[in-house]
């Protein structure tokens, strides 16, 4: 009985006594060396066409030699013509064996969705590790999106494209960790 309650003393004691971590600290414990560096909006066309994509290019690096696997979850924001209201398009791309380093994660806003809604008022990537979330950027310029305003907008999940459902595939590859190779 003494034995258990110096134990627990000792467990209690050793709580009070650890550092506290800010939820920023916390975060990039989490994240194993991955860090989301930027995202922005790029206008595209394919060759022999006048039809307008916008890329959502995020890069990131990693400090691991090798990185298991991350989940890019994209968000924009656009304003929809038709209601007059705004719309949160949604989209995401898995990523396994990166390597070390700066890597690029792009994804798509098809022709007829340019066309619908225009480019995007916002954007941001959050990135996850299994389920733990471990890091987010948001498009420069652009305002970050609070959870209460996200739930009040109408959702349309995979207007954001992954460039294995494009025909981005062939001009982009070897851009993207699942499409490179490493050297």
């Amino acid at each position: 009985m003494k034995t258990t309650i110096t134990c627990l003393a000792l467990l209690f004691l050793a709580a009070i006594n650890a550092p506290c971590q800010t939820p920023a600290e916390l975060l990039a414990a989490q994240s194993g060396g991955l860090k989301l560096l930027s995202l922005d909006l790029e206008e595209a066309t394919l060759p022999n066409s006048n039809l307008k994509w916008i890329k959502l290019v995020c890069k990131f690096s990693t400090e691991k030699a090798w990185t298991d696997s991350i989940s890019l979850n994209f968000e924009a924001i656009v304003s929809d013509p038709e209601t007059s209201s705004r719309r949160l398009l949604t989209g995401g791309a898995s990523y396994i064996n990166i390597p070390k380093g700066v890597n690029t994660a792009i994804m798509y806003l098809t022709p007829n969705t340019v066309a619908r809604f225009g480019k995007p008022d916002s954007a941001s990537v959050f990135a996850y590790r299994g389920d733990q979330p471990v890091g987010e950027t948001v498009l420069a310029n652009s305002e970050k999106i609070t959870l209460e305003e996200k739930a009040e907008l109408l959702r349309f999940d995979g207007a954001i494209q992954n460039v294995r459902f494009t025909p981005w595939l062939i001009l982009d590859y070897g851009k993207t960790p699942d499409l490179s190779t490493a050297n």
